[in-house]
């Protein structure tokens, strides 16, 4: 027994910690806080991987090693305490988990429920142990042995389902301030989008290359309520982090709407940023320059918006199936005492919007162009971007598909095509009504 304990505070004293500092991610400058969580789950998913797939391989051949052999069993029963460092891990993954769930707030929560079921563990795995070897030391002894490998086994496969997506980690941030002394908490956060890694590599392609010897701007547009005013905010935090041939990222301006400048015609135009929904009319001479159309955001983005305003996100999926995927509608509805007042006005601009589409002769250019057909129905219509990847590994973000997001909006169209073809065979009747003969 001494000689397990001493293998065992060798693991966790000094073998443990030295594998943990080679083996642990890096700090990278150039990495987001999504980037690094994701590391730090991959390799504490790893680590509790080896741990626990080791002790199940002792387990494994201590079950096929012969009754005999003193010696293979007591160093399989060493090897085991080596082992000692996947409970550590495991409540380290736990925590990174939730913390990329945006619930970081919660761990005591997570590490109070690991606690009542070691508990109840210890209480049921004696039973286990004691049924196993009752039923099975008459003529499989070892039996208990097979058992514990089997469970590992397992618990180690359900390990390898913990997928770690950058894009799908959301950032959460508690914060601490003090007002006339007394401290308050509170939480803010910027959910960054896994859209705007896209955004900031296409920008720094676009940098490098003009190296602000152009006279190109930046056009960030799409669709209303996509997050592209986040997008500024998200280039400002990253600005003195970002080093490289240039420098810090070369932003001379940033703009949140079109009426502050129609004409990007300054000295230093490659490095301005415009951020603007789609009005064509106003910043015609804008497309001439670089043009970045935002994603749509998703299901899960929105969710955890409305759950970082204290709102009730488990409505979240039902309001996009039946509106469109913009976060300002879901939590206008959801932030509002009469949801009903609001998604009865976004019927209405809905059906006014369908009706500009119908009535309009170039209607069916509308559905079919690009973003201008936002500026006429941005109601009724979303605008899906189509990433190209070109040969030389930059991104092409300019083209995309007009699309009625939903089968409710689709309604409402249809209804509203119906009633204008209605109302023009009632224009023709009274028209040639009285040059038909009876």
């Amino acid at each position: 027994m001494s000689l397990l304990w001493t293998a065992r505070a060798f693991n966790l004293l000094v073998f443990l910690p030295i594998v943990i500092s080679y083996l642990k991610p890096k700090a990278d400058s150039f990495a987001t806080v999504q980037e690094h969580l994701a590391a730090e789950m991959q390799f504490d998913k790893r680590l509790a991987q080896a741990s626990l797939g080791l002790d199940g391989t002792a387990d494994a051949l201590v079950a096929l090693a012969p009754t005999s052999s003193q010696p293979t069993y007591i160093g399989l029963s060493v090897l085991s305490s080596f082992t000692s460092g996947g409970n550590p891990a495991l409540h380290s993954l736990g925590a990174v988990c939730l913390h990329a769930c945006g619930y970081g707030s919660e761990v005591g929560a997570l590490f109070g429920g690991m606690a009542v079921l070691s508990a109840v563990a210890h209480i049921i795995s004696p039973y286990i142990y004691a049924i196993t070897y009752a039923s099975t030391v008459a003529y499989f002894p070892k039996a208990i042995f097979v058992l514990a490998s089997a469970l590992l086994t397992t618990v180690v496969l359900l390990l390898s389902g913990i997928k770690s997506r950058p894009e799908e980690i959301i950032i959460r941030e508690q914060l601490t301030i003090t007002d006339d002394g007394a401290p308050a908490e509170f939480e803010s956060a910027l959910l960054v989008l896994g859209d705007y890694k896209v955004l900031r590599q296409i920008l720094d392609k676009h940098w490098t290359q003009r190296d602000g010897r152009g006279r190109l701007a930046t056009l960030v547009t799409g669709q209303p309520g996509t997050g592209k005013r986040t997008f500024l905010l998200d280039l400002l935090i990253r600005r003195p982090q970002r080093k490289g041939t240039h420098g810090c990222l070369p932003i001379k301006e940033m703009l949140d709407a079109h009426r502050h400048r129609n004409n990007p015609s300054c000295g230093y135009a490659a490095f301005v940023i415009l951020v603007s929904s789609a009005a064509p009319t106003t910043w015609e001479k804008w497309v001439e320059a670089l043009t970045l159309i935002a994603e749509l955001p998703t299901v899960l983005g929105i969710g955890a918006i409305a759950k970082q305003a204290m709102l009730d996100s488990s409505r979240t999926w039902a309001l996009v199936k039946k509106w469109e995927p913009s976060t300002r509608t879901v939590i206008r509805i959801l932030g509002d005492p009469y949801p009903k007042l609001w998604e009865s006005e976004f019927a209405d601009e809905a059906c006014a919007s369908s009706e500009r589409i119908c009535k309009s002769p170039l209607g069916l250019s509308v559905l079919l162009g690009g973003l201008h057909a936002l500026h006429v129905a941005s109601s009724v219509l979303v605008f899906c971007p189509n990433r190209i990847t070109l040969s030389d590994n930059s991104m092409h973000s300019r083209s995309g598909i007009i699309v009625i997001p939903t089968q409710y909006l689709g309604s409402i169209f249809k209804a509203c095509l119906e009633q204008m073809k209605n109302a023009e065979s009632l224009k023709f009747f009274f028209m040639f009504g009285a040059r038909i003969c009876i």
